[in-house]
């Protein structure tokens, strides 16, 4: 279990699937932040295509770094 991760979730309200959803939403409409890996199902960043995350988890590390997300 990677607390950072946990905390951080916490403190957004946010959860991955959360997540997932709006971008889902956003990607429906030609505008999404990420890019659709649909053999794994997940999102990955656009800048070098790592993870950014999946239903279930997120890099909430990396999203926060890249200025995904502001706490």
């Amino acid at each position: 279990m990677n607390l950072g991760y946990d905390l951080c979730e916490v403190r957004s309200g946010l959860s991955a699937e959360d997540l997932w959803h709006v971008d889902k939403y956003f990607g429906e409409q030609g505008v999404s932040e990420f890019v659709s890996d649909e053999q794994l199902d997940v999102l990955r960043f656009p800048e070098d295509g790592r993870f950014a995350l999946c239903q279930e988890f997120a890099d909430w590390e990396r999203l926060q770094e890249l200025g995904y997300l502001h706490f």
